[in-house]
Order: C-alpha cells, then sequence, then structure tokens
C-alpha cells in the first residue's frame, strides 16, 4: 500500500491509478488540477484545500466549484481582511468564520451557513443572502443587510428583523 502522508499531488493525474483508497490521500496534498480515479470523484476536499482554493480568484474558485459540486467548510476560517467579491460561497460552511472587514460584494452565499460568524466591517453590498443561515451572527447591522440581495429570506436573529418578517428556520431544515 503506498502511503501518501503529506506527498504533494497537485496537479497530479491519479485518474488510472489503480486500488488507491480515499484514506490513502487524506494526509496528502492535493488541489483542483488533481485527477481522481472515479470512485474518488466527490471526495471532499480538506478545510485547508479549501482555505487555500480562496486565495486564487474567484474566477478559479468558481471554476473549481462548478466542476466538483462540493460543499466547502470553511467554519472557523480566520477569512479577515479578504477580497471575496464575486465568489460562488453558496452552501458553504462558515459558521464561526472570522470575515472581518471581508470584502462580500457581489458574493454568491445563497444558504450559506454563517451562523456565529464575525462580520465586524465586513461588506457585503449586492451579495445574494438567500435562504442564508445568520442566527448568531456577530456584528452584523441591517445596514450591512439591506444593501444585500434577498436578505429577507435569509434566518436570521429578531436584532436583524430589519422591517421584515423573519422565514422559520425550521421549515427550511
Amino acid at each position: 500500500m503506498a502511503k501518501l502522508g503529506g506527498a504533494d499531488l497537485s496537479d497530479a493525474n491519479l485518474d488510472h491509478a489503480e486500488g488507491l483508497t480515499q484514506a490513502q490521500l487524506e494526509r496528502a496534498h492535493w488541489n483542483s488540477g488533481t485527477k481522481l480515479p472515479a470512485g474518488l470523484i466527490g471526495m471532499k476536499m480538506p478545510k485547508d484545500e479549501h482555505i487555500a482554493m480562496l486565495g486564487r480568484s474567484a474566477a478559479a474558485w468558481n471554476a473549481w466549484r462548478a466542476e466538483h459540486g462540493e460543499t466547502p467548510d470553511l467554519s472557523q476560517a480566520a477569512l479577515r481582511g479578504l477580497d471575496l467579491s464575486g465568489f460562488d460561497l453558496s452552501r458553504a460552511d462558515l459558521r464561526q468564520a472570522d470575515l472581518r472587514g471581508t470584502n462580500l460584494s457581489q458574493a454568491n452565499l445563497f444558504r450559506a451557513h454563517l451562523d456565529g460568524a464575525n462580520f465586524f466591517k465586513a461588506v457585503l453590498d449586492g451579495a445574494n443572502l438567500a435562504g442564508a443561515f445568520l442566527t448568531g451572527a456577530q456584528f452584523l447591522n441591517c445596514a450591512q443587510l439591506v444593501v444585500t440581495g434577498n436578505w429577507q429570506s435569509a434566518f436570521r436573529d429578531d436584532a436583524l428583523a430589519c422591517g421584515a418578517p423573519i422565514p422559520d428556520r425550521n421549515l427550511s431544515e
């Protein structure tokens, strides 16, 4: 059995590798350019790799999302001050993420889990918050919220009613 722990498999073509298992790849470093065997396509990329992918560009991230269809795990991620404008973060797990000063303008946050995330000085202009989960979000206010799209359908605390009814979260999951 091959020992791949710590191996850099970035952009490697493993398409015809026989007997390769998910367990062997878990400690290896790989990216969206790594071609996996058919039985391993759709394998969840480690959290660190998701964070690394954000550093490429919105176009690269969005292409990776379209190709892989995975739900990114960015929970508790330190994303402070990043420019994530135009990024497809739909359905991403951003619970407890540090989004202080992060530019999320025009980002797609459709049904993203943002519970407990820190939005201090985050820029959300034009972001799509349709069906997003904002319960317990820190330092988020109505001025930030109302410049987004579809904010009325986001699941949020009473303090973020901002003049619109709050959807029943229990009906969404």
